[in-house]
């Protein structure tokens, strides 16, 4: 797991923001194929291949969570720092600090695609409040311990915004439809 982990920030610093959040909506749309035609295939394996492909790819997708967000540069002992605005918290040095919005759209992306293609029977807004609540509990961990790392109301908006587009990816592709 952690050499996978290195080559996701490795990608992550290669590409662009816009690159990045390209090339994991095209990751995630085929995650969303593939299950999608192993839930269609004839025969008993089809679900529940598609059912382990999916709970491996959540655990993938909540470790890389966890990867990026919930350590900063600094490590353990830098003091809890929070931001409850959202407007100033996005703000960079001279005006939106797009890099650090797209990067929380673009993680929250396959959580959000994975929840419901899990959970194709519970309602969109049940996903995305999971989803929400998941992106809460990250930023609570950031005030709550020296990571250094800046609890933002602004992270909670963006990660919710990538989830949302995860839903929409998932729910559109066909991956709920028997």
């Amino acid at each position: 797991m952690p050499g996978e982990l290195t080559a996701l920030r490795a990608l992550r610093t290669t590409l662009d923001a816009p690159g990045f959040l390209a090339a994991v909506v095209l990751l995630t749309g085929a995650l969303v194929l593939v299950v999608r035609a192993l839930r269609r295939r004839r025969g008993r394996g089809g679900p529940l291949a598609a059912t382990l492909l999916l709970l491996v790819a959540a655990s993938v997708a909540v470790a890389g969570v966890a990867e990026l967000t919930l350590f900063g540069p600094a490590g353990l002992g830098a003091g809890p720092r929070v931001e409850l605005d959202p407007w100033v918290g996005a703000r960079g040095w001279s005006g939106i600090a797009w890099r650090p919005v797209v990067d929380n759209v673009t993680l929250f992306v396959p959580l959000g695609a994975i929840l419901a293609a899990l959970w194709c029977r519970r309602s969109w807004l049940t996903v995305l409040a999971v989803a929400v609540a998941t992106s809460v509990g990250v930023e609570l961990f950031q005030w709550g311990f020296p990571t250094g790392r800046i609890a933002n109301t602004a992270d909670v908006i963006a990660n919710g915004a990538g989830a949302l587009l995860g839903i929409v990816l998932a729910r559109t592709s066909g991956v709920c439809r028997r």
